[in-house]
């Protein structure tokens, strides 16, 4: 199941520039310098489909090198898991025990890309939007990185590359 899985959607994915990575459970794809990551999590007896997205922002990645130097370890730049993206009553998660369910889910997660997650990668990749999205109203609670500091961290960062006036004050 898991293969074929993988083979329908990559299929698909593959006209949109994302190549199959074993090694992450997903897809990758590399673009204007950053990389998009489609991964999903797999348990040994069962195919559980629970997808989150990463996107490792050149710019950012950048600066938290140049900031951390031997601390720094290439995660993600913005990410989250699908089931916080998607209204309360919808699920994220696919049970994949069947050729069928294989089928279905894959479907389920082309239709996803389309509708929501391609724009979801465009605009979480553009440092003004971030800067935005994060500063604008810096004191409401938003989480777009890993968690709440990572988010914090990145508020800073990408008030830096926009040239933020408000920075002194974030």
């Amino acid at each position: 199941n898991r293969e074929l899985f993988f083979s329908l959607l990559g299929a698909e994915l593959a006209k949109e520039g994302f190549e199959y990575k074993k090694s992450i459970n997903g897809f990758s794809k590399k673009e204007n310098g950053n990389e998009y990551l489609y991964e999903f999590e797999i348990w040994p007896q069962f195919m559980q489909i629970d997808p989150n997205y990463r996107i490792l922002i050149k710019e950012v990645e950048q600066v938290k090198k140049k900031a951390w130097g031997k601390f720094y370890r290439k995660f993600e730049s913005v990410g989250d898991y699908k089931y916080n993206l998607l209204p309360k009553e919808e699920t994220s998660t696919h049970w994949t025990d069947t050729e069928e369910a294989v089928r279905i889910a894959v479907q389920k997660e082309i239709d996803y890309y389309y509708s929501d997650l391609k724009e979801y990668f465009r605009i979480h990749s553009d440092i003004n939007f971030l800067d935005r999205h994060l500063n604008d109203e810096p004191n409401k609670f938003r989480i777009v990185a890993h968690n709440s500091i990572h988010t914090s961290f990145l508020a800073v960062i990408v008030a830096k590359l926009s040239d933020n006036d408000q920075l002194p004050k974030l």
